[in-house]
């Protein structure tokens, strides 16, 4: 399975309140499936994003550097979207216009 962008707003979140259940009440999720998922990724990669202690959780090494790039990567999802919507709307962009010389100072005024 890969990781996707919900999974990287879970972990995100869970790094922001440093706690599943906290993280998971702001994700509208159960704890035990942030945990899931956030095990998932850190499977996937191959290291842990948070250091698990009786006493709660922290940031792994590791988990500074992937909360770093996370912003990013959901950044740019945002940067994508907006940019897609301005091209998708009809009403903004540039549009040209040719005619030939006799004509168009009568048509595009």
């Amino acid at each position: 399975m890969a990781m996707n962008f919900r999974d990287m707003e879970y972990a995100l979140e869970a790094a922001r309140y440093l706690s599943f259940s906290k993280a998971a009440a702001v994700c509208g999720v159960s704890q035990p499936t942030l945990s899931t998922q956030i095990k998932k990724i850190e499977a996937e990669l191959g290291t842990q994003i948070f250091v698990r202690t009786s006493r709660g959780i922290s940031l792994s090494a590791f988990g500074d550097v992937f909360v770093r790039k996370a912003n990013l990567i959901l950044e740019l999802r945002e940067d994508l979207r907006r940019d897609a919507f301005e091209h998708g709307d009809l009403e903004s962009g540039q549009l040209r216009l040719g005619g030939i010389m006799t004509v168009a100072p009568y048509l595009f005024p």
